[in-house]
Formats: C-alpha cells, structure tokens, sequence
C-alpha cells in the first residue's frame, strides 16, 4: 500500500523522511506543496484551490485501478487530505483505502489568522510551539522562512468549505493530541462530513504529537492498514 503524506503549514516532505522505516509493506510517498522541500524551485501558489489541484494530480498520477493507498495530513495538510479525498470520491479514479486526518479543526470551525504583522505572525507560530526559537529571535533567519509560513497561513485563511452536504465515503482516521487546543466537542464534528463511522485516536503531545510521539502514530496506523 502506498501512503501519501501531505506536510502542515510551513512545512515540507522531510518530516516524513523517518516514516519510511516504521511502517510494514507500506511505500509513504511525501508530497511537498509548490515551492518547498524537494519543490522549493518552483513558485509558491497562494490559494488553496491552487494547492489542491496541484496535490490531487500529483497523486492521481501515482495510484492505479488495483492499488490501494492512504492519505495522510497533519493540520492544513488534514484539510487537504479531506479535500483531496472528496475530489477523487468525484472521479473515475480508485478511491482510497483509508484517509488520516491528524490535528486537524473540522471545515466549518476554521477561524481565520490575523497575518497584518509579522509579530502577530510569531505569536502564531509561539502557540504552536513548533518553530526553533533561533529563527523566531533572529530576523535574517525569519525572513528568510517567512515568505513560505506566510503563504500557507494566507492558503488557509483562503479556504472556505463547498458543498457541506457531500458526506466522503472513504474510512477516515481522525488524530488529536491529548494537548493541543482543539477541543474535542469540534473535532467531533469531523463526523458530519463522513458517511461512515470514524475511528478517533488521542495521542498524547501538543499539536505537534507526529514529531514528538511518532511512535503511538505509526503504531495505530500500522495497526489500521495491516
């Protein structure tokens, strides 16, 4: 099975590079958006609809009629996966296995960030607690990230949620982790967008809980595809 995983704002495929070790009969095929990572020498696409189709295509072009695969989304990246998943549900295309979506607000609990300045920007980014502070405290640094995290969070300041009563079939996974911000009660609503059951899995760890328990991630994902 392939599992394609899809970064969060700010992001790039090379927090996936480990996956690729912990996951039995299993290829994780990354995806970076337009100008990161691996993609960081073409332009950055500054709506979401943009990024979407860019990632649809990407992924279309790598599955088959008798493939299966997942796909896999930690926070803006979670939207993308849903939105990904709706699309291809669409199409002639094989749909997927199964979905994950990992630290990630339902559509219609999505609330816009105040990007006007760059210290509102670090406040953001301080909440999260996932940027070294050697590039928050250093503003050649910063600058020089700053386009990129700019433009995600300005990717999904622009999305807005379409036809809300378009319920995706496919099995979906929802992560949460035990201290991140979202409570429960909204990611609950995840379930108003899905035909089926979802299965919710906590994960103890802030936001960021892929990076710093990775193991209880890939030990239910395992657990799931297998």
């Amino acid at each position: 099975m392939k599992i394609f995983c899809l970064p969060y704002a700010g992001g790039s495929s090379s927090i996936y590079s480990s996956w690729k070790n912990l996951f039995r009969n299993c290829t994780i095929i990354p995806i970076d958006l337009p100008g990161h990572g691996m993609n960081i020498n073409m332009n950055l696409l500054d709506t979401f609809s943009k990024n979407l189709e860019f990632l649809y295509n990407k992924i279309i072009s790598e599955i088959s009629d008798s493939e299966k695969y997942s796909i896999f989304g930690h926070s803006l990246g979670g939207l993308f996966t849903y939105e990904i998943c709706k699309k291809i549900e669409q199409s002639e295309f094989n749909n997927p296995d199964k979905i994950f979506i990992s630290a990630t607000k339902p559509p219609m609990y999505k609330k816009n960030y105040d990007l006007e300045t760059d210290a509102k920007l670090k406040d953001i980014l301080v909440e999260y607690n996932a940027t070294p502070k050697e590039i928050l405290n250093n503003e050649e640094i910063f600058n020089f990230f700053k386009p990129i995290i700019l433009n995600d969070f300005k990717v999904y300041n622009d999305y807005e949620l379409s036809d809300y009563d378009q319920q995706i079939k496919t099995k979906t996974i929802i992560f949460y982790g035990t201290k991140d911000s979202i409570p429960y009660e909204e990611l609950n609503k995840w379930q108003l967008l899905c035909a089926n059951d979802i299965n919710y899995y906590p994960v103890e760890g802030d936001h960021f809980f892929i990076t710093s328990n990775l193991s209880q991630v890939s030990k239910i994902i395992n657990n799931m595809i297998n």
